[in-house]
């Protein structure tokens, strides 16, 4: 309930005995609210009793209804202690119940404001401790989300045009050597048959001539003492200045200088092509040999070299 007067709140509030209404213990007396009803009671009151404005000197009347009550009146006698006794126990426990009840209420609305206030700061210093972690997780957890969608994006981008750039680069390289290796092999070819059916006669009469005899295919015993007396196996491998190409065209030559028919093989392993040689030899067939280390090889679409599956070869005398 509030206070009609102040309109705070009671929990047990007081009614005033002249006007019927209610308020706190500040204002329960009616002239510390003003009561209305009582400065009407009042003026009734002197009306009654013949008091005047303009005359306040009572009349003897009026002196006398104001002498003490009849016994009959009040139930207690002028002279009798007892009943006076009575009266006063009564008194003191009317007023005793009145401060305890006034104490109850006093106590319990300090008891609540003071619990409020506390719980009121105790529940911001735990809310904030509550709130500040909940956004932090909230916050970490969108922001890395957030974070990691774009930086896959860009980094898709990203990785995409250098990808594109060093494939393309890589591609072209490794276009050119292998165009190079295969124009190189097959153009050697055709320009060695053309001048070998076109001028067999005197091809043959020029070595007459110098004492050397056609070349020739070795037998695998002069196949194996024609490698171990090369030592093309020695040079260094570089990919600029001396590659598997040049490993193969050097030992063709040096074949051929000695006597012997020598094939140039070009290997094709799917993004690189390699280069070695062959000797057709007549008592063991066609034997393939790695001149950069003097091994024998055997070639087969079945096969892999060097880790990569073989998916052809050709032979160029």
């Amino acid at each position: 309930m509030t206070c009609q007067f102040c309109g705070k709140e009671e929990f047990m509030p007081f009614t005033c005995r002249y006007c019927g209404q209610q308020f706190c213990g500040e204002h329960r007396l009616p002239e510390n609210h003003f009561c209305s009803k009582l400065q009407r009671g009042k003026h009734q009151t002197e009306m009654d009793h013949g008091i005047k404005k303009d005359n306040l000197n009572p009349s003897k009347e009026i002196l006398d209804s104001m002498k003490e009550p009849d016994e009959s009146i009040t139930g207690f006698k002028k002279d009798d202690p007892e009943s006076h006794k009575g009266l006063n126990l009564k008194t003191l426990f009317i007023v005793l119940v009145i401060v305890a009840i006034v104490t109850n209420v006093v106590a319990w609305d300090m008891a609540y404001n003071g619990g409020y206030d506390q719980g009121l700061s105790v529940g911001l210093i735990h809310g904030n401790i509550e709130g500040v972690r909940i956004g932090n997780i909230v916050g970490h957890t969108n922001g890395y989300n957030d974070g990691k969608i774009l930086g896959e994006e860009e980094g898709f981008e990203d990785g995409y045009d250098r990808g594109l750039l060093s494939g393309d680069r890589s591609g072209f390289e490794k276009g050119k050597v292998i165009g190079n290796n295969i124009g190189f092999v097959q153009g050697y070819s055709e320009g060695n048959k053309t001048g070998y059916d076109n001028y067999q006669d005197s091809y043959s009469k020029g070595f007459n001539e110098k004492g050397f005899v056609a070349p020739r295919n070795p037998s695998k015993a002069e196949m194996w003492c024609f490698i171990a007396r090369d030592h093309t196996d020695n040079l260094r491998y570089d990919d600029n200045l001396f590659t598997c190409n040049d490993f193969a065209m050097t030992v063709k030559r040096n074949a051929y200088e000695a006597g012997f028919l020598c094939y140039y093989v070009y290997v094709d392993i799917g993004a690189y092509g390699h280069a070695m040689v062959a000797f057709n030899t007549t008592d063991s067939g066609l034997i393939f040999i790695e001149p950069q280390n003097d091994s024998e090889v055997k070639i087969s679409s079945r096969e892999t070299y060097f880790r990569d599956k073989i998916l052809g070869y050709k032979l160029f005398l």
